[in-house]
């Protein structure tokens, strides 16, 4: 049995509604509605249930982080050193 598309609009609403007005108050809080929001959008356009498009999601945000973790362990990186940048604002005007 499904549901109506006017009900997958109005959960459309309510969840871009939330990313906009959370957006400043937790990351964490903003990404599940920003989530959530496509979810239901991808259900709108397919013929899947927002229980089936959710679950793929979730499996593609797993295997993006997983990814994104070797790809970390495996290149090179060097965090660089902070301190005082040099000001070359009119260096060639003053050498010359």
């Amino acid at each position: 049995m499904g549901y109506g598309w006017p009900w997958l609009i109005l959960g459309v609403g309510v969840c871009a509604a939330a990313a906009f007005a959370l957006q400043k108050a937790h990351y964490g809080i903003l990404t599940s509605a920003i989530t959530a929001t496509m979810v239901l959008l991808i259900s709108l356009a397919t013929a899947h249930d927002a229980l089936r498009n959710a679950e793929h999601r979730l499996i593609a945000t797993l295997l993006g982080g997983a990814m994104a973790l070797i790809a970390a362990r495996i290149l090179p990186h060097h965090a660089r050193a902070i301190g005082p940048s040099v000001d070359r604002v009119g260096e060639a005007a003053a050498g010359g």
